[in-house]
């Protein structure tokens, strides 16, 4: 079966990066698709990042890393708009996709800021 492709690629600043397995198991639960689906993970340890007082409070440190967290969700070409719309989400925490992002990352990291897309996400067919 011929299988389209959503690539997304994503920052964030938190504590660590989340293990491959991990990140592929929260993907699956934000998007609401089989773990199957998502592929090509990664997560890149970038800078530094200084916490404002509040965050580090919260996180109990004054530093975490920025990070990049990308990866692939493969879809049948039926379902390609239909992914693009979900990733698209994955940053917005007012979104179920994103929310369900959110929360799945919070309980594998000490500390999480708000996540941004560092490109729309590409269908390649």
């Amino acid at each position: 079966i011929m299988r389209d492709k959503v690539l997304f690629t994503l920052s964030v600043v938190a504590s660590d990066c989340p293990s491959p397995q991990q990140l592929r198991a929260m993907l699956a639960v934000a998007l609401e698709e089989d773990r199957d689906a998502i592929d090509g993970m990664f997560c890149e340890v970038g800078e530094d990042a200084l916490l404002s007082e509040e965050d580090a409070h919260l996180a109990g440190h004054p530093m975490a890393k920025a990070l990049t967290i990308g990866g692939e969700a493969n879809t049948d070409t039926a379902g390609a708009e239909s992914m693009l719309l979900r990733v698209a989400q994955l940053p917005d925490s007012v979104t179920t996709v994103g929310m369900r992002l959110a929360s799945a990352m919070r309980g594998v990291v000490d500390y999480m800021g708000a996540f941004e897309q560092l490109h729309k996400p590409i269908h390649v067919p």
